[in-house]
């Protein structure tokens, strides 16, 4: 499920600017929150991104990152190369095959699985159910219609 809407850029960007998406795999549950909208708060303002779970926190900043136990002691750090760019260049690098991809294209495919079924969740304003077999939407013909999209003739993929 995800809520949320564009409520700080006036563009042409389909997707939220702002939103709490929230999957449930059944023992486990993730809970993505976007806040674009907002200046970050004193309790936000030490990082870029956080991720929380039941024994601490992971927090980046910059290229550096920070490990922290449940009392906000800290456990480790390092630094290393990271952004957007570092991401991009070795995408295209690897595409190229002039180097080898630093994730799997498995784990992007889980990645970009959800953030698209967290998009068309917003869009259709209802939460979504996959079959955990063929990572298809079920019982919501709607929502699966949002899986694809009209491509120019000539440019379809070819699977």
């Amino acid at each position: 499920m995800c809520l949320g809407g564009k409520l700080r850029y006036d563009d042409d960007q389909e997707t939220p600017d702002t939103n709490t998406a929230i999957f449930d795999f059944g023992d486990k549950q993730l809970v993505w929150d976007d806040r674009s909208w907002a200046k970050k708060t004193p309790l936000d303002a030490d990082y870029d991104v956080g991720f929380f779970g039941e024994k601490g926190m992971l927090v980046i900043r910059g290229s550096g990152y920070a490990i922290y136990d449940l009392d906000g002691k800290e456990l480790g750090k390092g630094t290393g190369n990271g952004g957007d760019p570092t991401h991009l260049q070795n995408f295209l690098d690897a595409a190229r095959g002039t180097a080898k991809a630093n994730a799997e294209i498995e784990e992007g495919f889980k990645s970009s699985l959800l953030c698209h079924v967290g998009n068309i969740s917003s869009r259709t304003g209802r939460a979504m159910t996959l079959d955990p077999q063929t990572h298809q939407i079920v019982n919501d013909p709607e929502a699966a219609n949002l899986w694809s999209r009209e491509y120019r003739p000539g440019w379809e993929p070819k699977v």
